[in-house]
């Protein structure tokens, strides 16, 4: 592999930084080189909510589900992600995408969980300032 040399002016640039400008810098180049390697970073609610949704894929192929842990675990899932508190601080974008996908895969499934989708679903709910 080429070693990267970059060009002596930007050497001279840093020189010119204060410390809290190279240390911000250096988050910056440490965050931008970890999104490249392994894609942008993801919150926990949109992690959970791909785990939601495979379970459910999951369930679909199941003639009976009644004793499937996958129902158990979607289950536990919602209701976790309606009762924690990071799930309102994360971007509307992001709760605005999982809550039309959720209605979307609510109206495919059929499953019993309509209490925790519902419990959920109110969780990603918008407050008045959004």
């Amino acid at each position: 592999m080429r070693k990267y040399t970059p060009p002596p002016n930007v050497y001279e640039l840093l020189k010119t930084f204060s410390l809290e400008e190279k240390e911000e810098l250096l988050k910056y180049l440490q965050k931008s080189v970890e999104e490249e390697k392994y894609g942008p970073h993801k919150y926990y609610l949109e992690t959970e909510w791909e785990r939601i949704k495979g379970n459910l894929y999951l369930l679909s192929f199941e003639p009976y589900i009644d004793d499937q842990t996958e129902l158990l675990d979607v289950w536990d899932s919602c209701e976790f992600l309606a009762k924690d508190p990071r799930t309102k601080t994360v971007p509307k974008e992001i709760r605005r995408r999982i809550l039309m996908e959720l209605n979307q895969v609510w109206d495919s499934y059929d499953y019993g969980l309509d209490e925790p989708m519902g419990m959920l679903e109110k969780a990603l709910m918008f407050s008045d300032e959004e």
